[in-house]
């Protein structure tokens, strides 16, 4: 029984066995003992307490792995966040760091509010009025547009008609809105 184990195998500890054998013998499988016990500290580290490693539940520490699983996606979600409002900032001052910025250039102000989280705060968001400029900006479009489309409507592209086609629409485009409808007036 020298160098033996009990199911008839040779032992690793004996070097004469070692050096004849081509190939190892499997590894046996770990005790269950030996995995409650490799698996202790993790739960101990997540919050469990020994008492209800040991004794409690059997379903208990699946649900210390959940939690610990949105412990992990929370802290992710928290530090992506700080570096989009880091990011957000940056931004803001970017024009004034820029090396060849124009003189007078200003950086754009901080947000007035954070960015929306959950469903119900990017719902109040969308609910918000546009800011004060918004409107005038849409009307100046819609004008131009109007104006822009008025000039094309009558005529149809011919071929070879090309250039003078550019040509009026880069008069249009340089003619400002408002220029027709002052003329309306």
């Amino acid at each position: 029984m020298d160098g033996e184990l009990v199911n008839g195998q040779p032992s690793d500890t004996d070097p004469d066995q070692r050096r004849g054998r081509a190939d190892p013998a499997p590894a046996a499988p770990a005790k269950q003992s030996e995995v409650f016990w490799r698996e202790f500290p993790y739960y101990l580290s997540i919050g469990m307490t020994a008492e209800q490693y040991w004794d409690g539940d059997a379903l208990l520490p699946r649900y210390y792995r959940k939690a610990d699983r949105l412990r992990q996606e929370r802290a992710n979600t928290e530090a992506w966040l700080q570096g989009a409002y880091v990011y957000d900032a940056i931004l803001g001052a970017a024009p004034v760091l820029h090396a060849f910025a124009k003189k007078g250039t200003k950086p754009r102000p901080y947000r007035e509010e954070p960015f929306p989280l959950g469903e119900k705060a990017e719902g109040e968001a969308a609910a918000k009025p546009d800011k004060p400029g918004v409107p005038a900006g849409l009307a100046y479009m819609q004008t131009f547009m109007a104006s822009f489309n008025r000039r094309f409507a009558s005529r149809t592209p011919q071929r070879g008609d090309s250039a003078s086609l550019a040509r009026e629409a880069r008069q249009v485009a340089c003619a400002s809105p408002l220029d027709s409808l002052r003329r309306k007036k």
